[in-house]
C-alpha cells in the first residue's frame, strides 16, 4: 500500500544567501546609529531564565540616513521582486516601508512578535559566522492541541522552528508570523536591518477590491 502525506498549506521564509552587498562597510555604518531600548522582558532558553532588551534605532527610515542606503534598498528590492513574483506567485508590485536596525547584547534574546498592519517582514544579516551560531525563531500563531512524545522533530509537529543566519543572510516572511532574535551566546553585539513591506496596486475584487498606493 502507498501512504502519501500531503501539505495543504504552508508557512514559510524566502531565504537569500549572500547577497550582494558590502556587508562589512553596512555593519560600520548601523554601529554609528543612536540606539535606544525598546522593551526589557524574560525568556527560558535551554532551561535557564534570560533578561533581554530588545534595542532599536532612533530612526524606522534608516535607508534614508546612511551612506549606503540606497545600495541596500535597490538590493533589497530585487530579492523581494523573487520572493513575491516567483515564490509566492503574486501578481503585484511593492515597496518598503518602515526600516530600522536592531542590536542584541550578549546573552540577550528577543520576543516572539508580529508587525501589525503590514504585509511582509524582512531582515538582513551584516555579520555573523556559523561559530556564533546566529538564528531567528518562528512560533505558530496556533499551537498543536495535542501533544504526544514525538520519535523526531519535523514540521509536522513542532510548534517552534529556527533558522541559521549569518553574514549576508536576507530573510523575508509574513508579517503576522511570530518571531523572536534568538539568543545571542557571544561576547559581542548582534546587529541586523529589519523592514516591513506593503503591496502597491489593486487588491482583490467586487466589494473587497482595494487599491494600495
Amino acid at each position: 500500500m502507498n501512504y502519501e502525506n500531503i501539505t495543504l498549506f504552508a508557512t514559510s521564509a524566502f531565504y537569500c544567501h549572500d547577497i550582494d552587498l558590502n556587508h562589512d562597510k553596512i555593519l560600520n555604518e548601523i554601529k554609528e546609529l543612536k540606539y535606544k531600548p525598546i522593551y526589557k522582558h524574560t525568556v527560558l532558553h535551554n532551561g535557564k531564565i534570560h533578561t533581554g532588551t530588545y534595542i532599536s534605532s532612533n530612526q524606522t527610515s534608516i535607508l534614508d540616513d546612511i551612506p549606503s542606503g540606497k545600495l541596500i534598498n535597490n538590493e533589497l528590492n530585487k530579492h523581494i521582486h523573487v520572493a513575491i513574483n516567483e515564490c509566492y506567485q503574486y501578481d503585484i508590485n511593492f515597496k518598503i516601508t518602515t526600516n530600522w536596525a536592531t542590536k542584541c547584547e550578549p546573552k540577550g534574546v528577543g520576543e516572539y512578535h508580529v508587525h501589525t498592519n503590514f504585509w511582509l517582514t524582512g531582515c538582513y544579516y551584516p555579520h555573523g559566522t556559523i561559530e556564533d551560531n546566529f538564528y531567528i525563531s518562528f512560533r505558530k500563531f496556533l499551537n498543536n492541541m495535542y501533544e504526544p512524545k514525538r520519535k523526531n522533530w519535523n514540521t509536522l509537529n513542532s510548534n517552534t522552528a529556527g533558522i541559521s543566519i549569518k553574514k549576508g543572510t536576507l530573510l523575508i516572511f509574513p508579517a503576522d508570523l511570530q518571531h523572536q532574535i534568538g539568543y545571542n551566546d557571544t561576547n559581542q553585539d548582534r546587529y541586523s536591518i529589519a523592514f516591513n513591506i506593503l503591496p502597491v496596486g489593486m487588491l482583490g475584487e467586487a466589494d473587497g477590491e482595494y487599491e494600495f498606493k
